[in-house]
């Protein structure tokens, strides 16, 4: 079964990078955020902390390696938000 786009004929959208951007996988976006799991690089995605950041396929992402670096120059910290802290 083909997807919604392949049936009435709309190309996906096509981001423009320049030749020298590295495009990133979530596990090497992981390694450079400091050993993140791509789960949670992919929530960062998700939540466009990424920007750049785009879906390829069913399953696959690709992050801009400059994103990565701006994160972590912006000096921001990935927080889990799926376990609320327990009230004491």
């Amino acid at each position: 079964m083909k997807g919604f786009r392949f049936r009435h004929g709309i190309k996906p959208k096509q981001t423009e990078y320049p030749p020298e951007e590295r495009l990133l996988t979530l596990e090497e976006a992981g390694k450079l955020l400091g050993k993140l799991n791509p789960d949670s690089v992919k929530r960062l995605c998700r939540n466009g902390q990424l920007t750049g950041a785009f879906k390829i396929g069913s399953s696959g992402w690709r992050v801009p390696q400059s994103s990565v670096t701006a994160f972590i120059r912006a000096g921001k910290k990935f927080v889990s938000t799926r376990h609320k802290a327990r009230k004491e």
